[in-house]
């Protein structure tokens, strides 16, 4: 049988995470991650030093320090994902739409992050905006919207997780996936 480390791995796959978000262990879960899609790890954060000493020993990573808006792979990808970093860069939409452009057609861009669902009220929708804002983190309602408009819609779920140390308070998350399309509508 396969390990499970193997699991859903295609031989000559290549997969891209860009941005490495907010937390430490994220960068441990994008390396991994990384690993298992048999791919390359692109990230745009102060964390790629980390995240190269990790991939040392995963021969299929590299990590690379980008412009998550303008860098392009040498080959294009069949996937890439945002994991908490859409928030954190100023042009997530020129992000976006790099990372769409990074894809093979029918490729998949994944992307979990914290958001303002549309369902939030105004007091809610500000309480977390003020919140986030001390740590460089701007959520939005945006983000989901622009998602579906560039891709075909594949998988969506919002829920809210506790935040380290106010288990009790529990924020907005989303995660998205998507498949590039095969033609621009």
């Amino acid at each position: 049988g396969r390990s499970r480390r193997g699991r859903g791995r295609r031989e000559g796959a290549a997969g891209r995470a860009v941005g490495l978000g907010l937390r430490r262990e994220i960068v441990h879960q994008v390396v991994e991650e990384a690993a298992r899609l048999g791919g390359a790890m692109d990230g745009d954060d102060g964390g790629v030093a980390e995240a190269r000493e990790r991939a040392r020993r995963l021969p299929n990573v590299v990590a690379i320090e980008a412009d998550a808006t303008r860098y392009r792979p040498p080959a294009p990808a069949d996937c890439a994902y945002f994991s908490y970093s859409l928030t954190m860069i100023p042009d997530w939409r020129a992000a976006i739409d790099n990372a769409v452009g990074m894809l093979r057609p029918g490729g998949s861009l994944g992307a979990v992050d914290f958001h303002l669902p549309l369902d939030a009220g105004p007091l809610e929708r500000r309480f977390w905006t003020l919140w986030f804002a001390r740590s460089g983190v701007r959520p939005s309602g945006e983000h989901l919207r622009y998602l579906r408009a560039r891709l075909d819609h594949a998988y969506l779920r919002e829920w809210r997780a506790p935040l380290p140390y106010l288990p009790w308070l529990r924020a907005p998350v989303y995660l998205f996936v998507g498949r590039r399309r095969e033609r621009a509508r």
